[in-house]
């Protein structure tokens, strides 16, 4: 969905924005367990695989918008709360609105809440309309990695989130050096939204900005300022990952189209070709 597409419909939920509010202001969230955070990659990881490099481009750096018009495929747009549809309340529980994701794929839309230690975390799944919240979930056990020492700024959230047959897919960690919670942070886990137990999590460093879908694959990845720049291939069923691919700059944008694989980066954008792979579902 283009920016300008998503304000009108922004504009015209405008009238539902009490009513998702109404909604949660008499409902308990369901906390959601402690993740594995102990939870290690395995000691050897292939690097070839289902993904196969097609190009790899110096971009514009700031020509994000359109690179995210050209290659979304109506799958899933991230905003933040600046430009969120007017429907997502901006603050839960005391929480700030940090992130929405309208997954257009699953027609449904996903509120992400809390950034600072002191917010708690949440979050909300809507249906695609914003008229009802389907799930609302407490991830406070996700906010700290068991480590001696927090460091300003290490607490952990949620960075991108989707859902597929009934299972939530989260992207958490947080904003700074893996160092600063001893390697624990850019978790992928998928829970399921039906007994809300953790069915799997991969980790850590593998996910830190948005991922998609190909087939029952999931491709996400990782990369920071003088660490180590992937993408990484999952099992969408147990987490495993299944190949990794190096790249010259962190990943922030995974788009798939068809049995295309878009990554946008920081001052690349690159092109894969996935086999036997389709998008979405």
């Amino acid at each position: 969905m283009s920016l300008a597409a998503f304000a009108v419909a922004a504009a015209a939920v405008t009238v539902s924005a009490q009513s998702l509010e109404s909604q949660l202001s008499n409902r308990k969230p369901v906390a959601i367990e402690t993740p594995n955070f102990k939870v290690k990659k395995p000691a050897t990881i292939k690097a070839t695989g289902p993904l196969k490099l097609v190009s790899a481009k110096q971009n514009s750096i700031t020509d994000d918008d359109r690179w995210i018009n050209e290659h979304s495929g109506g799958q899933a747009d991230g905003y933040f709360a600046d430009n969120a549809p007017a429907a997502i309340p901006r603050s839960l529980d005391g929480s700030k609105l940090n992130r929405v994701i309208v997954d257009n794929a699953g027609d449904k839309v996903i509120g992400l809440y809390g950034y600072f230690k002191e917010e708690p975390l949440r979050l909300i799944v809507t249906d695609g309309e914003m008229k009802s919240v389907e799930h609302y979930l407490d991830l406070e056990n996700f906010k700290w990695a068991p480590v001696a020492v927090r460091y300003a700024f290490s607490n952990l959230y949620g960075h991108w989130a989707r859902v597929v047959d009934d299972v939530l897919y989260l992207a958490f960690g947080h904003n700074t050096y893996a160092s600063s919670s001893e390697g624990m942070t850019a978790y992928l886990c998928a829970i399921d939204l039906n007994t809300y137990a953790i069915k799997w999590i991969a980790g850590p460093t593998v996910a830190r900005g948005s991922f998609d879908f190909s087939y029952n694959r999931i491709i996400c990845g990782y990369g920071f300022t003088d660490e180590p720049d992937y993408l990484y291939l999952l099992d969408k069923n147990t987490g495993k990952i299944m190949q990794r691919v190096k790249l010259r700059k962190a990943p922030e944008r995974v788009v798939v189209t068809g049995d295309n694989v878009y990554v946008r980066t920081y001052s690349y954008d690159y092109t894969f070709r996935i086999s036997r792979g389709v998008s979405g579902k």
